[in-house]
């Protein structure tokens, strides 16, 4: 895994007072086989009111899985599950297919890609966005709004939106992304900050 950082001021360089929407505080890479992807944002989630994660050309090992990112609040140490986790609703679909609008209670991740649709063909790979609110007030509940889309190697394209809360107030800091089943191949991954504090 490589990480490299591109600060945490939420200013533009060598202003004081000029906010910026969303800058790029950090990029990562999957360079190799690996279970859990983590993103720890520990050193600038603090001053920030929206955390973004951009991810592409994201691969599995195993064919046909679900794309999962599990929220932390000790930098990626361990991860959030059972009762912490709210509801959930999502929609998904595929090319040629009827959209489905699902609502779920209690799940332990975000489903990002939905309905196994992340696969390690040559020509498949999945990317979207993940957006946290909240991810700092632990007198408001984080939330999540999440997209994203993949192509399999049959040409068929699915899609999949999904919008959640952790039921818990708890500041979240981390991030892992992981397949349903077996490991992560490949795959970029951008942090950005909005809205700054």
């Amino acid at each position: 895994m490589s990480l490299t950082l591109n600060g945490d001021s939420p200013y533009f360089e060598g202003a004081t007072d000029a906010p910026v929407e969303w800058q790029l505080l950090a990029t990562s890479s999957i360079t190799s086989s690996v279970a859990t992807h983590t993103l720890d944002m520990t050193a600038y989630a603090a001053n920030w009111m929206r955390i973004k994660v951009v991810f592409n050309n994201v691969t599995s090992v195993s064919d046909g899985v679900s794309l999962y990112g599990k929220p932390s609040t000790d930098g990626g140490s361990s991860f959030l599950g059972g009762s912490d986790i709210g509801a959930s609703v999502q929609i998904a679909g595929q090319a040629g297919g009827t959209p489905s609008i699902t609502g779920v209670t209690g799940p332990w991740y975000v489903d990002i890609v939905a309905g196994a649709g992340l696969g390690n063909a040559s020509d498949e790979c999945a990317g979207g966005e993940c957006i946290m609110f909240n991810h700092n007030d632990t007198a408001r509940r984080t939330m999540f709004y999440v997209w994203s889309v993949c192509t399999d190697d049959t040409n068929s394209v699915r899609g999949t939106t999904q919008y959640m809360h952790i039921d818990s107030l708890l500041a979240i800091d981390a991030l892992g992304f992981s397949a349903s089943t077996g490991n992560l191949d490949d795959g970029d991954f951008w942090i950005y900050g909005g809205g700054p504090l």
